[in-house]
């Protein structure tokens, strides 16, 4: 017989104590016999999980926990202390790569690890209450989509640079900064972050092309229309050229040339300012001149600074070597001119310095003055061969050997080395094209005369021939009359001397010209060691007779005007005076006896 599960109802064996199907107990419990048996409510038991709902069960939980684990997480990350806080660090730390993960630029774009470098650099030990004062905290996006980024916002800077020309452009950590603007010769560049950068200007333009590197401070501030000046010395600038020698009557046919550019000057000389030009002494400049004697280049400048005169040491090789031939040529004629007294054998002087020398033998030949020499030796001092500041003039010191003898007609001469140093100076004939000597000055000063060259003369004897007439005793009273034509060849020549002695501390050349012992010989030495000692020179101009007056038999007085240009410490001056002079005749000629006045006009 079945017996049924009171729990589910299936039919189980008599013996089965529980039910096969739900697993219910299939015992029952004998009821009292005092009270009527009362039926127990039945029990339901709970089915167990399968391991699938267990599982999802598992999950369930576990993605409950990390949501909550999430938003701890997004909420303390995207939050504005951790962001500082972190920013911080990362200064602390020296990590750029870390610092541009918090920082923000306020132009909008994002700190670079170069540029977070450079802030570090600058502001590694800023105090969180001193980036308060410059930086923000702002929100930035968002963390996971859900939560509000904050950054630190950095204020970009403007930096100015005045540099008076187009194309200058800045470079920071190997970055060109694009946001430039250029008004007046004052740069403006925008967008610097905050640091101290690797900086470089670049420029290049048509004299000049330079990369100059520098260390830029940008400093932060949070105004942003604080606008901070760059300090940097480039080494450029706009500079003038002056020409020490040009053609004042044609200023436009004389430039300067730098590189490939030619500058004009103007009426002065001068260019106006050129640039911009590296002053580092890599680059030259020039100046070209049209002289009477064709186009000349100077000697090239290095550029160093802000003016520069441009100068002419000499003449270009052509010529210098054409100016030599006439030097040598002249020096013959003068040898031969002065031996026979003849001024018609000059073929390479002026007609002004003509008349001089003819003049000159006149007075000799008044006077019976004789010469007789063979030219031997030129000596050169090559590398002193200047253009003077006429541009026109060149002159060249020189100093003549000659085998040769000063006599009178009565006397027989005897020949022995003679040095004759002069100053010669030369002008080009344009007409014949050739150097012609416009001013003989012999026996003046030279100063560091260095003599580079010598050349041999031909050695040939030049005398003048004496016919008996011309040495014929005259009679005395003829022969040293005075007359104003010999006075003022006496006081030119005595001037020339005086000069001469005073450049060259020597009273020995003019002694000869003065009386012995006349008061004027003493006075005159004690003058010339006064000049030399004090470094005062002179140069003799003119010397013009305006009086002469017979004192006695043995003396005259002669005023002269006299014209003198004065160098001193101070600068030079030219002067001219009025001088009245006492002259003492005897039978040996005519000497300076006293100095009675002179007066500057």
């Amino acid at each position: 017989m079945k017996k049924f599960c009171t729990n589910c109802g299936h039919a189980n064996d008599q013996d089965n104590r529980i039910c096969v199907e739900c697993g219910a107990s299939l015992t029952e419990e004998k009821q009292s016999s005092e009270k009527p048996a009362q039926t127990e409510p039945s029990v339901k038991t709970k089915k167990p999980l399968s391991l699938k709902t267990k599982i999802l069960a598992a999950v369930a939980l576990l993605f409950a926990a990390s949501l909550i684990g999430v938003y701890s997480w997004g909420s303390e990350t995207a939050s504005a202390d951790t962001v500082v806080t972190k920013f911080l660090e990362a200064l602390e730390n020296e990590d750029a790569g870390a610092l541009v993960k918090q920082v923000q630029l306020s132009n909008g774009e994002a700190m670079t690890v170069k540029e977070a470098g450079a802030f570090i650099e600058l502001y590694g030990n800023i105090t969180p209450y001193e980036l308060e004062d410059v930086a923000s905290i702002e929100k930035n996006g968002k963390v996971i989509g859900i939560f509000d980024a904050h950054r630190v916002v950095i204020p970009t800077q403007k930096l100015s640079f005045s540099f008076p020309h187009d194309g200058l452009a800045l470079s920071l950590n190997g970055e060109l900064v694009t946001s430039a603007d250029n008004s007046d010769g004052d740069y403006v560049f925008s967008g610097i972050s905050p640091g101290l950068h690797e900086a470089e200007f670049l420029y290049e333009g048509e004299l000049a092309e330079f990369q100059y590197p520098f260390q830029l401070e940008a400093y932060m501030y949070a105004d942003s229309s604080v606008i901070d000046p760059i300090y940097v010395d480039l080494p450029v600038s706009s500079v003038m050229f002056g020409l020490e020698l040009f053609n004042a009557e044609d200023p436009g046919a004389n430039k300067v040339i730098i590189g490939k550019k030619e500058v004009s000057v103007n009426e002065y000389g001068e260019t106006d300012d050129i640039g911009p030009l590296l002053l580092d002494g890599s680059t030259t400049a020039r100046a070209e001149v049209i002289f009477p004697w064709g186009p000349q280049l100077s000697d090239p400048v290095d550029i160093t600074s802000d003016y520069h005169m441009l100068e002419f040491s000499g003449l270009g090789e052509e010529q210098h070597a054409a100016l030599i031939d006439q030097l040598k040529l002249f020096a013959e004629e003068y040898v031969q001119a002065f031996g026979t007294r003849d001024s018609n054998v000059f073929t390479t002087v002026t007609k002004d310095q003509l008349t001089e020398f003819k003049e000159g033998y006149e007075s000799m030949e008044y006077y019976e003055n004789l010469f007789m020499g063979s030219l031997t030796e030129i000596i050169v001092d090559e590398e002193a061969i200047t253009i003077l500041s006429d541009g026109k003039t060149v002159t060249a010191n020189v100093e003549l050997q000659i085998d040769g003898d000063y006599y009178y007609a009565s006397e027989t001469p005897e020949p022995e080395e003679m040095e004759v140093t002069a100053s010669i100076d030369f002008v080009f004939d344009k007409e014949s094209g050739k150097w012609l000597v416009s001013y003989y000055n012999e026996g003046a000063y030279v100063q560091d005369f260095t003599p580079t060259d010598t050349y041999e003369g031909s050695g040939k004897v030049f005398e003048k021939a004496m016919t008996s007439v011309e040495v014929e005793e005259t009679d005395e009273e003829d022969r040293f009359a005075v007359d104003e034509r010999s006075v003022e060849w006496l006081m030119s020549d005595y001037n020339d001397a005086s000069v001469a002695a005073i450049n060259a501390g020597d009273f020995s050349l003019v002694s000869g010209l003065i009386y012995g012992s006349g008061p004027r010989a003493e006075e005159q030495s004690d003058f010339i060691d006064y000049m030399y000692s004090e470094g005062i020179t002179e140069e003799h101009l003119s010397t013009q007779m305006e009086k002469l007056e017979k004192l006695d038999d043995d003396y005259y007085e002669v005023t002269t005007i006299e014209k003198f240009i004065i160098h001193n410490e101070d600068g030079s001056n030219e002067k001219t005076y009025r001088t009245v002079t006492k002259l003492r005749v005897d039978t040996d000629g005519t000497y300076i006896y006293e100095l009675i006045s002179t007066t500057e006009i």
